[in-house]
């Protein structure tokens, strides 16, 4: 088995190769976003809890912004209820 495996640096660039790729039965893993943004790649299922790897995203505005609107703007475009459904079509969990 280790003959047929074949590591990258991250999981866009696995999900890429494995889209490109023609074996037959090919798979990857890595998380889900990027998963379903990969085009010719099929998300089969997450993993276990026990095995998944989460990546949590946090935005603040530091105490003395120089541009404390578009700071602002720009997280409630990252993270506001506008893009909430593209965000979770994407494989984005919310808590």
């Amino acid at each position: 088995l280790a003959a047929r495996l074949r590591t990258f640096p991250n999981g866009a660039t696995s999900m890429r190769e494995l889209a490109l790729d023609d074996a037959p039965g090919a798979i990857g893993c890595t998380q889900i976003t990027e998963i379903m943004y990969t085009p010719g790649i099929e998300l089969v299922g997450p993993l276990p809890d026990a095995f998944e790897l989460a990546t949590v995203y946090t935005a603040a505005l530091g105490a003395h912004p120089a541009q404390p609107a578009l700071a602002q703007a720009l997280i409630d475009l990252l993270a506001g209820e506008a893009t909430r459904t593209l965000r979770a079509e994407g494989g984005f969990e919310f808590d």
